[in-house]
């Protein structure tokens, strides 16, 4: 399991490696901030690696080190994050090349994300975007609260 120290020093390390935005919609400066467990300020960065992490999995896979990331940081700053990260996507556009986000949010934001996805799922299966609405759904149903 990653320790602390180890994850700040991890983390600003790919942040430093990163030439181009993982995640264009959300800019590392405009993220909101995450909170360690103790209630103390996580690294900006820790965000970015979160992303960076995400960001190489597929379907509805979440990157194993995001479980080991988010049990060091507070559940309230990190459904907010994750909350504003899925709405800042989804106001961009949605890009379908980083679908890679749904389970993130959902993961991380649990039952917050929920009513955020539902209205772009609506949005979606009306425009024609059905493949787009139904990642969001299956997303969605890992959660597997009353609430999804």
């Amino acid at each position: 399991m990653i320790e602390r120290d180890a994850l700040t020093a991890l983390s600003e390390e790919s942040a430093r490696a990163v030439t181009r935005p993982v995640a264009p919609w959300l800019p590392r400066d405009e993220a909101p901030e995450l909170r360690w467990k103790d209630g103390s300020e996580a690294p900006r960065s820790i965000g970015t690696y979160l992303l960076v992490c995400q960001s190489h999995c597929g379907g509805l896979d979440v990157d194993p080190r995001v479980p080991e990331i988010a049990r060091l940081l507070d559940e309230a700053s990190l459904a907010h994050w994750a909350a504003v990260m899925i709405e800042r996507w989804i106001d961009a556009g949605a890009d379908t090349r980083h679908p890679w986000c749904l389970p993130l949010a959902v993961m991380l934001g649990g039952d917050r994300a929920v009513p955020v996805l539902k209205d772009a799922i609506a949005q979606w299966h009306r425009s024609s975007r059905r493949a787009l609405a139904t990642q969001a759904l299956q997303a969605i149903a890992l959660l597997g609260s009353d609430v999804a």
